[in-house]
């Protein structure tokens, strides 16, 4: 019988485990879906004012940042001096 009991009080404590864990995954979840959608509205964002500014003929700053392009001149060109042609970015 008291070989039962300690069993029992073992299960009981990894049960308890478990759900601790699964309630942690569930926290690291949300947070990981959360971030995932907050840099989507922000891509986005960034996206509409990049497509605003090369329908004007202009190249816009953040370009540069988003897709990681370095120019020539090292950064040092001023970014008026830019005229957009093509892009044909595929994601």
């Amino acid at each position: 019988m008291k070989q039962i009991n300690v069993t029992m009080t073992i299960v009981s404590e990894m049960k308890e485990q478990l759900e601790a864990l699964q309630m942690e995954a569930n926290v690291l979840n949300q947070a990981t879906v959360a971030s995932i959608v907050s840099r989507y509205e922000w891509l986005s964002n960034n996206i509409r004012e990049i497509v605003v500014d090369w329908q004007q003929g202009k190249v816009h700053p953040k370009f540069f940042n988003i897709f990681k392009f370095v120019d020539d001149c090292g950064g040092s060109c001023p970014i008026d001096l830019y005229s957009p042609k093509t892009c044909s970015y595929n994601a």
